[in-house]
């Protein structure tokens, strides 16, 4: 979850906002729906380990803990990866 809220966070206040309801127990099946169509990064985590994120709703994160997560300012295509502030 950490992950991908880190991924979504500077690219959509949506998803980040989304991600924070399933981390907290709040969102739904919707809520699920709508990231699939939130851009390739969350889509794909969202494929990779749906289940995690389905064991999520309804009752908030079993392990929650606080992660320091630095901002993606960039993308270096050269490199394949991102660029981090």
């Amino acid at each position: 979850m950490a992950a991908t809220r880190l991924l979504a966070r500077d690219q959509c206040p949506e998803t980040s906002e989304i991600l924070q309801k399933i981390e907290a127990g709040d969102a739904n099946v919707a809520d699920l729906l709508t990231l699939r169509s939130k851009g390739r990064m969350v889509a794909g985590a969202l494929a990779a380990f749906e289940d995690e994120f389905v064991a999520h709703l309804g009752r908030g994160c079993p392990h929650p803990r606080q992660l320091e997560r630095p901002k993606l300012v960039d993308f270096d295509e050269e490199r394949d990866c991102t660029v981090k502030s």
